[in-house]
């Protein structure tokens, strides 16, 4: 291990220890659980940004938090930091066969179909082909793994439009149950049009949670252009003022598009 790393370790063993931090010793890996999902969205969302800056210190708050609770084990005397990387090098080398061994692989399609051949046989027998999502999960790529799942054994639409005529059966399933007055039926059938809604983004190829991405970053974007219009134009928010804020960055949006592609 790197003096830097190592020097990580330490200051971390330094704050659990008897005389260290209140905080850090009352954390547990049910405490830390939400601080490692946060830390991986905000890293994420860095990449998304192509931000080197934030992305280096979010990096640094994820490799903090699974320190920690490599710490927390290991004062347990369960399993330490070196166990872990003991554990993915030996990894990283069983799942490139190609690499570190005599297989052979001429693409990246091949490298990924030997990374998964190795991985099937490390895994231990499934009661379903679904218990490797986590349950932990955000809901809408937990719904388009299961689906992936599902998909790999059959039980998958033979095209895009199955999947689409199965989303218009939703909309009207939501609209029987608004009328029926039961919020709980008009909740459930809302969840199986995001489920459906999913189903036929996968089968088209595209990355639901990408998709979704760029949809709040298009709307945080054009929002906060409404909020500076409006609030020049003496703070009328009226929604017709509102609207036509948003109709104004939507086609100076669309201009620049359309700019880029005509100069190709």
């Amino acid at each position: 291990m790197s003096s830097r790393f190592d020097e990580l370790c330490s200051i971390i063993a330094r704050l659990r220890a008897p005389d260290g931090c209140p905080w850090d010793r009352e954390q547990t890996p049910q405490t830390l659980r939400t601080c490692l999902i946060e830390e991986c969205f905000e890293a994420v969302n860095a990449v998304d940004r192509n931000d080197t800056v934030n992305l280096r210190e979010e990096l640094g708050d994820l490799l903090l938090n699974i320190v920690m609770i490599c710490q927390i084990f290991e004062e347990k005397k369960i399993f330490s930091v070196d166990d872990v990387l003991k554990d993915v090098n030996k990894k990283l080398i069983r799942r490139h066969p190609h690499v570190f061994g005599d297989a052979k692989a001429a693409d990246a399609r091949e490298a990924l179909a030997g990374w998964n051949a190795e991985k099937q046989k490390e895994k231990k027998p499934e009661k379903s082909v679904l218990d490797s999502v986590p349950s932990s999960y955000p809901s809408l790529l937990k719904a388009w793994k299961m689906q992936q799942k599902a998909a790999k054994v059959g039980f998958d639409w033979p095209d895009p439009s199955g999947a689409e005529e199965k989303l218009f059966e939703e909309h009207d399933e939501i609209k029987k149950a608004e009328q029926s007055g039961s919020f709980t039926d008009l909740e459930e059938e809302c969840g199986d049009f995001l489920f459906a809604a999913v189903n036929w983004l996968r089968l088209m190829g595209i990355n639901p949670e990408t998709a979704l991405n760029r949809a709040n970053e298009k709307f945080d974007r054009r929002f906060r252009f409404v909020e500076t219009r409006c609030r020049l134009a003496e703070n009328r928010t009226s929604s017709d003022k509102m609207n036509d804020a948003w109709n104004e960055i939507k086609k100076e949006e669309k201009k620049r598009r359309n700019n880029r592609f005509n100069a190709f």
